[in-house]
């Protein structure tokens, strides 16, 4: 794969959604068009699986990593994130985001700026307001209250992320990261800094503290 000397690679699962795959793909290259190369991970889709073309058709730079059968968003992210630590050159930024509308392009920035500093290894997004159904908020708390019990740490993040390439390489060296990614984080203990973010609802594009 080549990257083309591109500062930032954005790191998305897809599964039976090509049309929230080509938003995020279209706002991806009005907010940073040359600056990213995008690597689509295609979960095994078989009624709507993704092709390059919609990359191109978007006018950015990528690859898609067609997975012959679905394993699931978590270790979907966790093939392309191994994928990218055996082809990137070292100094790119990575960028994990779902393709579902919840994580906006615009938030990028916000969190590659708190990435600059040289204390930082990865800076995950940390919502704010969140648009969601009752039952929804409901079975979040649950999964918090349980994540917690079972392993004595409080999670207050998801998949959207930026991380240097040290980061990468060390999530990529962990057997929990096939597991869950943000408990992965969590246990790495790389420097990790939180991005306080408002949350859209799917498909509807809106809108540091270090861990001791």
């Amino acid at each position: 794969m080549k990257i083309d000397n591109k500062a930032i690679v954005v790191v998305t699962p897809v599964y039976e959604d090509a049309h929230a795959a080509r938003q995020l793909l279209q706002e991806l290259a009005l907010t940073h068009g040359s600056q990213i190369f995008v690597l689509v991970i295609d979960d095994g889709s078989l009624l709507h699986p993704v092709g390059e073309k919609i990359i191109s058709e978007a006018g950015l730079t990528g690859t898609v990593l067609r997975l012959s059968r679905n394993v699931g968003h978590q270790k979907a992210i966790a093939i392309g994130l191994n994928y990218l630590a055996s082809h990137l050159q070292g100094n790119e930024t990575v960028v994990i985001m779902d393709s579902d509308g919840e994580d906006s392009p615009v938030s990028i920035k916000d969190l590659l700026l708190l990435l600059e500093s040289g204390d930082v290894d990865i800076v995950v997004a940390q919502r704010k307001n969140r648009v969601e159904t009752v039952r929804f908020k409901i079975f979040y708390f649950l999964y918090k209250m349980i994540f917690q019990l079972l392993t004595g740490r409080k999670i207050s993040f998801g998949n959207f992320m930026a991380m240097k390439y040290c980061a990468l390489k060390r999530l990529t060296a962990m057997s929990e990261l096939w597991t869950h990614l943000a408990a992965t984080v969590l246990c790495s203990r790389l420097r990790l800094a939180f991005c306080p973010l408002d949350r859209g609802a799917e498909i509807c594009w809106q809108e540091q503290n270090e861990l001791r």
